[in-house]
Protein backbone atom coordinates (compact mmCIF):
# COMPACT_ATOMS: atom_id res chain seq x y z
CA UNK A 1 0.00 0.00 0.00
CA UNK A 2 1.67 3.22 -1.13
CA UNK A 3 2.32 5.88 1.72
CA UNK A 4 1.39 9.42 1.99
CA UNK A 5 4.38 10.82 0.94
CA UNK A 6 4.61 8.25 -2.23
CA UNK A 7 1.03 9.53 -3.29
CA UNK A 8 2.65 12.94 -2.69
CA UNK A 9 5.67 12.61 -4.77
CA UNK A 10 3.24 11.25 -7.65
CA UNK A 11 1.21 14.17 -7.40
CA UNK A 12 4.01 16.40 -7.84
CA UNK A 13 5.20 14.85 -10.83
CA UNK A 14 1.68 14.59 -12.56
CA UNK A 15 1.42 18.49 -12.01
CA UNK A 16 4.02 19.47 -13.77
CA UNK A 17 2.94 17.10 -16.79
CA UNK A 18 -0.43 18.03 -16.71
CA UNK A 19 0.76 21.74 -16.73
CA UNK A 20 3.02 21.51 -19.75
CA UNK A 21 -0.21 19.83 -21.59
CA UNK A 22 -2.29 23.37 -20.63
CA UNK A 23 0.35 25.50 -22.24
CA UNK A 24 1.06 23.48 -25.51
CA UNK A 25 -2.91 23.73 -26.00
CA UNK A 26 -2.53 27.27 -25.12
CA UNK A 27 -0.16 28.12 -27.58
CA UNK A 28 -1.79 26.35 -30.53
CA UNK A 29 -5.10 27.54 -30.13
CA UNK A 30 -3.11 30.98 -30.02
CA UNK A 31 -1.16 30.03 -33.23
CA UNK A 32 -4.54 29.07 -35.14
CA UNK A 33 -6.07 31.75 -33.43
CA UNK A 34 -3.69 34.57 -34.59
CA UNK A 35 -3.23 32.66 -38.17
CA UNK A 36 -7.00 32.50 -38.74
CA UNK A 37 -6.95 36.40 -37.68
CA UNK A 38 -4.25 37.18 -39.80
CA UNK A 39 -5.29 35.91 -42.58
CA UNK A 40 -9.20 37.21 -42.72
CA UNK A 41 -7.41 40.59 -42.71
CA UNK A 42 -4.54 39.53 -45.27
CA UNK A 43 -6.89 38.08 -48.03
CA UNK A 44 -8.33 41.44 -48.06
CA UNK A 45 -5.06 43.16 -48.59
CA UNK A 46 -3.51 43.80 -52.15
CA UNK A 47 0.47 44.20 -52.37
CA UNK A 48 2.52 44.64 -56.02
CA UNK A 49 5.17 41.75 -56.99
CA UNK A 50 7.40 43.80 -59.40
CA UNK A 51 9.36 41.82 -62.13
CA UNK A 52 12.09 42.86 -64.60
CA UNK A 53 12.29 40.85 -67.74
CA UNK A 54 15.35 41.51 -70.20
CA UNK A 55 14.95 41.40 -73.39
CA UNK A 56 18.52 41.66 -75.25
CA UNK A 57 17.31 42.83 -78.55
CA UNK A 58 14.40 45.02 -76.83
CA UNK A 59 13.68 48.29 -79.16
CA UNK A 60 15.18 51.16 -77.07
CA UNK A 61 11.76 52.81 -77.50
CA UNK A 62 10.30 50.13 -75.30
CA UNK A 63 12.93 50.42 -72.84
CA UNK A 64 10.29 50.54 -69.35
CA UNK A 65 7.46 48.93 -71.11
CA UNK A 66 5.50 47.92 -68.44
CA UNK A 67 2.47 45.19 -68.06
CA UNK A 68 0.13 45.20 -65.36
CA UNK A 69 -0.79 41.52 -64.61
CA UNK A 70 -4.08 40.51 -62.74
CA UNK A 71 -4.50 37.06 -62.70
CA UNK A 72 -7.29 34.94 -60.60
CA UNK A 73 -9.69 37.18 -59.46
CA UNK A 74 -11.83 34.39 -58.75
CA UNK A 75 -14.98 36.19 -58.16
CA UNK A 76 -13.52 37.82 -55.17
CA UNK A 77 -14.09 41.58 -53.71
CA UNK A 78 -11.66 43.35 -52.36
CA UNK A 79 -14.16 46.06 -51.15
CA UNK A 80 -17.41 47.63 -52.73
CA UNK A 81 -16.54 48.28 -56.73
CA UNK A 82 -12.93 46.69 -56.34
CA UNK A 83 -11.94 49.82 -53.67
CA UNK A 84 -8.65 47.99 -52.91
CA UNK A 85 -7.61 47.23 -56.41
CA UNK A 86 -8.63 50.73 -57.29
CA UNK A 87 -6.78 52.43 -54.91
CA UNK A 88 -3.57 50.15 -55.26
CA UNK A 89 -3.86 50.56 -59.14
CA UNK A 90 -4.14 54.33 -58.73
CA UNK A 91 -0.39 54.92 -57.84
CA UNK A 92 1.55 52.60 -60.36
CA UNK A 93 2.35 53.34 -64.05
CA UNK A 94 2.16 50.73 -66.70
CA UNK A 95 1.07 50.76 -70.64
CA UNK A 96 -1.45 47.94 -70.32
CA UNK A 97 -3.33 45.58 -68.53
CA UNK A 98 -3.04 41.65 -69.07
CA UNK A 99 -5.86 39.84 -67.11
CA UNK A 100 -4.80 36.24 -67.06
CA UNK A 101 -7.97 34.12 -66.07
CA UNK A 102 -10.03 32.63 -63.82
CA UNK A 103 -12.07 35.41 -62.71
CA UNK A 104 -15.12 34.98 -62.56
CA UNK A 105 -15.06 32.28 -59.47
CA UNK A 106 -17.61 29.24 -58.92
CA UNK A 107 -20.84 30.91 -58.28
CA UNK A 108 -20.41 32.50 -61.45
CA UNK A 109 -21.36 35.75 -61.02
CA UNK A 110 -19.60 38.23 -63.39
CA UNK A 111 -20.46 41.72 -61.33
CA UNK A 112 -16.50 41.60 -59.49
CA UNK A 113 -14.70 40.77 -62.80
CA UNK A 114 -16.48 43.87 -64.48
CA UNK A 115 -15.58 46.44 -61.60
CA UNK A 116 -12.45 44.96 -61.89
CA UNK A 117 -12.11 46.00 -65.30
CA UNK A 118 -13.19 49.51 -64.09
CA UNK A 119 -10.72 50.10 -61.87
CA UNK A 120 -7.97 50.97 -64.26
CA UNK A 121 -6.95 53.72 -65.98
CA UNK A 122 -9.28 54.09 -68.96
CA UNK A 123 -6.60 55.24 -71.47
CA UNK A 124 -4.84 51.98 -70.83
CA UNK A 125 -5.94 48.97 -73.22
CA UNK A 126 -7.09 45.96 -71.07
CA UNK A 127 -7.27 42.50 -72.27
CA UNK A 128 -8.40 39.45 -70.87
CA UNK A 129 -8.28 35.57 -71.35
CA UNK A 130 -10.15 33.09 -70.19
CA UNK A 131 -9.32 30.32 -67.32
CA UNK A 132 -9.77 26.92 -67.24
CA UNK A 133 -12.24 27.49 -63.86
CA UNK A 134 -13.82 30.11 -65.77
CA UNK A 135 -17.71 29.80 -67.57
CA UNK A 136 -17.68 28.80 -71.21
CA UNK A 137 -18.91 31.63 -73.76
CA UNK A 138 -22.85 31.92 -73.89
CA UNK A 139 -23.82 33.78 -76.48
CA UNK A 140 -27.08 33.77 -75.69
CA UNK A 141 -26.76 34.73 -72.21
CA UNK A 142 -27.58 38.66 -71.98
CA UNK A 143 -25.36 38.50 -68.84
CA UNK A 144 -21.87 36.80 -70.54
CA UNK A 145 -19.22 37.80 -68.45
CA UNK A 146 -17.16 37.79 -71.78
CA UNK A 147 -19.48 40.24 -73.87
CA UNK A 148 -20.20 42.50 -70.56
CA UNK A 149 -16.42 42.86 -70.13
CA UNK A 150 -16.30 43.27 -73.88
CA UNK A 151 -19.12 46.61 -73.37
CA UNK A 152 -16.85 48.24 -70.91
CA UNK A 153 -13.73 48.56 -73.06
CA UNK A 154 -11.94 45.11 -72.19
CA UNK A 155 -10.42 43.02 -75.45
CA UNK A 156 -10.94 39.61 -75.07
CA UNK A 157 -7.67 38.01 -75.94
CA UNK A 158 -8.70 35.58 -78.10
CA UNK A 159 -6.09 35.74 -81.02
CA UNK A 160 -2.72 37.42 -81.30
CA UNK A 161 -3.19 41.10 -81.28
CA UNK A 162 -0.78 44.14 -81.64
CA UNK A 163 -0.52 47.01 -79.85
CA UNK A 164 1.77 50.50 -80.93
CA UNK A 165 3.68 52.08 -78.39
CA UNK A 166 6.32 54.53 -79.70
CA UNK A 167 6.06 53.84 -82.96
CA UNK A 168 7.39 50.31 -81.76
CA UNK A 169 4.80 47.20 -82.43
CA UNK A 170 3.82 44.90 -79.58
CA UNK A 171 1.85 41.40 -79.75
CA UNK A 172 0.15 39.57 -77.37
CA UNK A 173 -0.43 35.95 -77.73
CA UNK A 174 -3.22 33.89 -75.58
CA UNK A 175 -2.58 30.94 -74.85
CA UNK A 176 -5.37 29.13 -77.03
CA UNK A 177 -3.60 30.22 -80.28
CA UNK A 178 -0.38 29.53 -78.97
CA UNK A 179 -0.62 25.59 -79.24
CA UNK A 180 -2.53 25.93 -82.88
CA UNK A 181 0.63 25.45 -85.03
CA UNK A 182 -1.93 25.05 -88.10
CA UNK A 183 -4.20 27.86 -87.63
CA UNK A 184 -5.06 27.35 -91.39
CA UNK A 185 -6.49 23.76 -91.23
CA UNK A 186 -8.03 24.50 -87.80
CA UNK A 187 -10.14 27.10 -90.12
CA UNK A 188 -10.61 25.36 -92.35
CA UNK A 189 -12.03 22.46 -89.63
CA UNK A 190 -14.18 25.53 -88.30
CA UNK A 191 -15.79 26.69 -91.63
CA UNK A 192 -16.75 23.46 -92.97
CA UNK A 193 -18.35 22.58 -89.26
CA UNK A 194 -20.88 25.91 -89.42
CA UNK A 195 -21.54 24.81 -93.32
CA UNK A 196 -22.88 21.05 -91.36
CA UNK A 197 -24.50 23.41 -88.36
CA UNK A 198 -26.40 25.54 -90.88
CA UNK A 199 -27.74 22.63 -93.11
CA UNK A 200 -29.38 21.28 -90.19
CA UNK A 201 -29.86 23.50 -87.36
CA UNK A 202 -33.29 23.77 -86.22
CA UNK A 203 -32.94 24.06 -82.36
CA UNK A 204 -31.98 27.04 -80.40
CA UNK A 205 -28.87 24.92 -79.64
CA UNK A 206 -28.03 24.44 -83.00
CA UNK A 207 -27.70 28.32 -83.57
CA UNK A 208 -26.03 28.90 -80.70
CA UNK A 209 -23.48 26.49 -81.50
CA UNK A 210 -22.93 28.09 -84.67
CA UNK A 211 -22.79 31.49 -83.01
CA UNK A 212 -19.73 30.25 -81.34
CA UNK A 213 -18.21 28.61 -84.28
CA UNK A 214 -18.39 31.82 -85.83
CA UNK A 215 -16.50 33.89 -83.02
CA UNK A 216 -13.56 30.79 -83.08
CA UNK A 217 -13.10 31.05 -86.94
CA UNK A 218 -13.05 35.04 -86.66
CA UNK A 219 -10.49 34.20 -84.33
CA UNK A 220 -8.75 31.94 -86.26
CA UNK A 221 -8.84 34.62 -89.38
CA UNK A 222 -7.33 37.38 -87.44
CA UNK A 223 -4.32 35.37 -85.77
CA UNK A 224 -3.29 34.31 -89.29
CA UNK A 225 -3.39 38.01 -90.77
CA UNK A 226 -1.19 38.53 -87.17
CA UNK A 227 1.22 35.64 -88.16
CA UNK A 228 1.63 36.94 -91.22
CA UNK A 229 2.34 40.55 -89.67
CA UNK A 230 5.26 39.49 -86.71
CA UNK A 231 8.46 40.50 -87.35
CA UNK A 232 11.16 39.37 -84.80
CA UNK A 233 12.18 43.08 -84.05
CA UNK A 234 8.58 43.30 -82.24
CA UNK A 235 8.11 42.61 -78.48
CA UNK A 236 6.01 39.56 -78.40
CA UNK A 237 4.73 37.93 -75.50
CA UNK A 238 2.63 35.10 -74.81
CA UNK A 239 -0.29 35.69 -72.35
CA UNK A 240 -0.98 32.33 -70.60
CA UNK A 241 -3.35 30.66 -67.67
CA UNK A 242 -1.82 27.78 -67.04
CA UNK A 243 2.31 27.99 -66.76
CA UNK A 244 4.47 26.56 -69.59
CA UNK A 245 5.52 23.65 -69.04
CA UNK A 246 8.92 22.04 -69.89
CA UNK A 247 6.86 19.36 -72.55
CA UNK A 248 5.36 22.65 -74.12
CA UNK A 249 8.22 24.32 -74.05
CA UNK A 250 10.20 21.53 -75.85
CA UNK A 251 7.78 21.88 -78.54
CA UNK A 252 7.39 25.52 -78.93
CA UNK A 253 11.60 24.86 -79.03
CA UNK A 254 11.06 22.94 -81.90
CA UNK A 255 8.87 25.13 -84.04
CA UNK A 256 10.70 27.59 -83.13
CA UNK A 257 14.26 25.93 -84.16
CA UNK A 258 12.28 25.13 -88.03
CA UNK A 259 12.35 28.63 -88.49
CA UNK A 260 8.96 29.99 -87.83
CA UNK A 261 9.25 33.42 -87.42
CA UNK A 262 6.28 33.33 -85.08
CA UNK A 263 7.17 31.29 -82.23
CA UNK A 264 10.73 32.71 -82.65
CA UNK A 265 9.84 35.99 -81.94
CA UNK A 266 8.08 35.01 -78.38
CA UNK A 267 10.38 36.76 -76.08
CA UNK A 268 8.23 35.98 -72.52
CA UNK A 269 5.46 34.46 -70.74
CA UNK A 270 3.42 35.83 -68.36
CA UNK A 271 0.24 33.16 -66.36
CA UNK A 272 -0.89 32.63 -63.06
CA UNK A 273 -3.78 29.18 -62.23
CA UNK A 274 -1.65 28.30 -59.39
CA UNK A 275 -2.54 30.98 -56.70
CA UNK A 276 1.23 31.38 -55.28
CA UNK A 277 0.12 27.27 -54.16
CA UNK A 278 -2.96 29.12 -52.28
CA UNK A 279 -1.31 28.34 -48.71
CA UNK A 280 2.11 29.02 -47.83
CA UNK A 281 4.27 28.41 -44.89
CA UNK A 282 6.92 31.44 -43.41
CA UNK A 283 10.14 30.42 -45.21
CA UNK A 284 9.40 27.63 -47.01
CA UNK A 285 6.97 28.82 -50.18
CA UNK A 286 3.75 26.44 -50.79
CA UNK A 287 2.43 23.93 -49.39
CA UNK A 288 1.47 21.74 -51.90
CA UNK A 289 0.20 22.22 -55.20
CA UNK A 290 -1.69 19.33 -57.84
CA UNK A 291 0.52 17.73 -60.40
CA UNK A 292 3.71 19.46 -58.95
CA UNK A 293 3.24 18.37 -55.13
CA UNK A 294 4.23 19.55 -51.78
CA UNK A 295 6.66 22.25 -51.30
CA UNK A 296 7.11 22.81 -54.37
CA UNK A 297 9.25 25.57 -56.46
CA UNK A 298 8.57 27.76 -59.18
CA UNK A 299 4.85 28.91 -58.66
CA UNK A 300 5.31 32.57 -58.61
CA UNK A 301 7.35 34.90 -59.52
CA UNK A 302 10.19 34.94 -62.79
CA UNK A 303 11.03 31.17 -64.06
CA UNK A 304 13.15 29.92 -66.56
CA UNK A 305 11.47 26.94 -68.72
CA UNK A 306 13.58 25.43 -71.35
CA UNK A 307 15.26 28.59 -71.85
CA UNK A 308 11.99 30.68 -72.01
CA UNK A 309 11.84 33.69 -69.42
CA UNK A 310 8.25 33.25 -67.69
CA UNK A 311 6.31 35.44 -65.33
CA UNK A 312 3.76 33.58 -62.54
CA UNK A 313 1.72 35.49 -60.92
CA UNK A 314 0.38 34.23 -57.56
CA UNK A 315 -2.53 36.54 -58.40
CA UNK A 316 -6.04 37.80 -55.71
CA UNK A 317 -7.79 34.85 -55.44
CA UNK A 318 -8.54 31.16 -54.07
CA UNK A 319 -8.01 28.41 -56.66
CA UNK A 320 -10.56 25.23 -56.91
CA UNK A 321 -7.74 22.94 -57.64
CA UNK A 322 -6.29 22.74 -54.09
CA UNK A 323 -7.15 20.64 -51.43
CA UNK A 324 -7.35 23.72 -48.90
CA UNK A 325 -10.34 25.76 -47.79
CA UNK A 326 -10.69 28.71 -50.17
CA UNK A 327 -8.51 31.01 -48.57
CA UNK A 328 -5.10 32.25 -48.89
CA UNK A 329 -2.96 31.32 -45.95
CA UNK A 330 0.39 33.44 -45.39
CA UNK A 331 0.12 34.42 -49.38
CA UNK A 332 -1.12 38.12 -49.55
CA UNK A 333 -2.72 38.72 -52.92
CA UNK A 334 -1.06 40.62 -55.31
CA UNK A 335 -1.06 42.05 -58.27
CA UNK A 336 1.73 41.67 -61.18
CA UNK A 337 4.11 44.74 -62.86
CA UNK A 338 5.98 43.29 -65.43
CA UNK A 339 8.70 45.42 -66.44
CA UNK A 340 10.91 45.01 -70.15
CA UNK A 341 14.30 46.37 -69.84
CA UNK A 342 17.44 46.00 -72.48
CA UNK A 343 19.56 45.75 -69.07
CA UNK A 344 20.77 42.23 -68.49
CA UNK A 345 21.80 42.58 -65.01
CA UNK A 346 18.05 41.27 -63.67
Amino acid sequence: MPTSSSLYSGMLRARPRHRFAKIFIAIIAVVIIGSALYSALDNGRVMVRRERVSISNLPPALEGFTILQVSDLSGTRFGPLQKTIRQTVGNLTYNVVCITGDSIGSAGDPAPFWELIGAFDPSKPVYFIRGDADPAYDPENPNDPYEGAMKLGARWLDATSSMVVKNQTIWLTPEGQLIENTPADALAAYRAEISNLRSRAHASSDYKAIAIAERNAAALEREIAARASISADDLHIAVMHKPLEEARAELINAWSASGDIFYRSIDAFIAGHLAGGQWRLPWLGALYVPDKGFLPEGVEGKILVSGWQQVISAGLGSSSDTPFPKFRLFNTPELTLITFTRDLDV
